[in-house]
C-alpha cells in the first residue's frame, strides 16, 4: 500500500519505502525481489543509496549489488568501453566504499577478458601473474584454476610464465591438499607442457591412482598419461 499510495518516481518510491523500515526487513522476500529489480546498474539512485548503508552483514543485499558490479564489467568488456569509463567505473566503486580487494577483482576481469578479446596472451598473462600474485597466493582453488587455463591455452608456451602457473600449483598442493587429484592433474598437465615427461608421469599416475580410491573418473588424466607416452 505504501507503494501505491503515492505519485513519484518509481526509483524515488523504492528509495522511500527502504528507509521506512528496519535494514534487516530488506530482506524479507518481497523487499529483496523489490530492490533487484530497481537495482540496474551501478550508478542509480537505488545504487548510491544502499552503497551509503552498512550491508555488509546483509548478504542478500551485499550479492545483488556484486551481482550489478559483474554484470556492468561484462558491459564494459563486450561493448569496448573506453579506459577512461573503465576508471570512472573503477573510481565510483572507490566511492561507493567497496572493497579494495573487490575492486582489484574487477580491474584483473577487465583486462584479463580484454586481453583474451584482443589475442593478447602476453599481457593476458602479466595481467594474470600480477593480480594471482598480489592476492591470491592462499587460495587453492583460485590458483588451480588460471594455472590450468595456462597450461591449456596453445598461445602461451612461454617457459617462464609456466613455471610461474607451477609454482601456484605447488602452493596449491600444500597441506591438506597433496592428494587433490584436480591439483595434481594440474600439476601433471604442467609439467608435460614444459616437457618434463617423468616427473608428469609420475605425477598423472599419482593422480589416477588418487581418483580411483574415490571411485570416480580420471579419464582426462588417462588421456593425458597416452599422449605423455607417446612423445
Amino acid at each position: 500500500s505504501f507503494l501505491k499510495e503515492r505519485e513519484l518516481p518509481s526509483e524515488e518510491i523504492v528509495l522511500n519505502y527502504l528507509a521506512s523500515m528496519n535494514k534487516e526487513e530488506w530482506l524479507k522476500h518481497e523487499n529483496l525481489s523489490l530492490i533487484k529489480e530497481h537495482l540496474r546498474t551501478p550508478y542509480n539512485s537505488i545504487y548510491s543509496y544502499l552503497a551509503k548503508q552498512e550491508t555488509k552483514t546483509l548478504s542478500a543485499v551485499s550479492s545483488a549489488m556484486s551481482a550489478i558490479h559483474k554484470r556492468y564489467v561484462k558491459f564494459l568488456v563486450n561493448e569496448k568501453r573506453s579506459s577512461n569509463e573503465v576508471s570512472e567505473f573503477l573510481e565510483h566503486l572507490a566511492n561507493s566504499r567497496v572493497d579494495p580487494k573487490t575492486i582489484a577483482y574487477h580491474r584483473f576481469v577487465i583486462d584479463l577478458l580484454t586481453a583474451k578479446r584482443n589475442q593478447d596472451w602476453d599481457r593476458y598473462s602479466r595481467v594474470a601473474i600480477t593480480y594471482i600474485n598480489t592476492y591470491k597466493l592462499d587460495d587453492p582453488a583460485f590458483l588451480n584454476i588460471y594455472a590450468y587455463a595456462l597450461y591449456k591455452n596453445a598461445n602461451i608456451t612461454e617457459p617462464k610464465v609456466l613455471n610461474v602457473a607451477l609454482g601456484w600449483i605447488e602452493l596449491a598442493l600444500k597441506g591438506n591438499n597433496s592428494n587433490n587429484y584436480y591439483y595434481l592433474d594440474t600439476k601433471a598437465s604442467l609439467l608435460y607442457k614444459l616437457g618434463k615427461k617423468e616427473e608428469a608421469l609420475s605425477t598423472a599416475n599419482k593422480a589416477v591412482e588418487i581418483m580411483k580410491k574415490l571411485g570416480g573418473n580420471a579419464s582426462e588424466t588417462v588421456l593425458l598419461i597416452k599422449k605423455i607416452k607417446s612423445k
